[in-house]
């Protein structure tokens, strides 16, 4: 069953200064930490509403320290809400900044009113995990992708999917040299199952699937991706694809 890189309906699992804004509420060990970034109080008070109504995440904040929990040096991943309603490029240097500093430590979803193909092709290839038009953020949407985030998948809108796959087949999408790409697979090597975790990756399979096609559990699944991602040097499926691509020359 295809995804668009997820999904459910119409998603597939797919400021002049940026600032962090954010709040802790009360949630057990368990819950999915949300830190929101923007410098717009209305996003900032429209984001908080909708995710305090989850009983499985926790705003997070400065305030956590106080409590003895610090989400910025602990295991969990952080789910980064980024505004990028007024400037995808402001959000794409957030981004990479929180990336340089905490490598691996966050789960990047961006909320935008509109961002040109071309944009949205280097947002992904700087970490971007989900991506959701302003124009559709309700309560479920948005609950949804958090959670799909927070699980390792990439939560994209369909028509942003075919766009990114149209640029990575016409070579739009700045890549690394086609041998060094080579070099780095003999040099890291997939195994087989991963490899067939990949070609399930890129038929739009989800984790639950790919689970079910190799009868194994999904927690399984989950670390054979992410094995490949850090074998290919990419922070998700979309690079791993692309990569692997340019390394074999083919597609699957």
């Amino acid at each position: 069953m295809a995804r668009d890189m997820v999904a459910r309906d119409t998603y597939s699992r797919l400021p002049s200064r940026v600032s962090v804004k954010s709040v802790i509420v009360s949630g057990s060990p368990l819950s999915i930490p949300v830190l929101v970034i923007s410098s717009d109080p209305s996003f900032l008070l429209r984001i908080k509403i909708i995710v305090r109504t989850a009983h499985d995440m926790v705003l997070i904040g400065q305030e956590n320290k106080k409590n003895g929990h610090d989400s910025m040096t602990d295991g969990s991943p952080i789910v980064a809400i980024v505004d990028a309603t007024q400037s995808m490029e402001v959000a794409i240097e957030c981004l990479s900044s929180l990336a340089s500093h905490y490598p691996d430590k966050f789960k990047y979803l961006f909320l935008a009113g509109q961002c040109e193909d071309e944009i949205a092709a280097r947002a992904v290839q700087a970490g971007m995990d989900g991506f959701l038009w302003l124009h559709d953020l309700n309560q479920r949407t948005l609950l949804l992708c958090i959670r799909e985030v927070f699980a390792g998948e990439l939560v994209l809108p369909r028509r942003m999917v075919a766009s990114l796959l149209l640029i990575a087949r016409q070579g739009g999408l700045k890549k690394p040299n086609s041998d060094q790409s080579a070099q780095l697979l003999a040099r890291t090597g997939l195994s087989p199952r991963e490899i067939e975790v990949l070609k399930l990756v890129a038929q739009g399979a989800r984790n639950k699937e790919i689970a079910e096609t190799l009868v194994v559990s999904p927690s399984t699944v989950n670390n054979h991706i992410q094995s490949i991602l850090n074998k290919l040097g990419v922070h998700n499926r979309v690079a791993a694809l692309r990569v692997f691509n340019e390394a074999t020359g083919k597609g699957f």
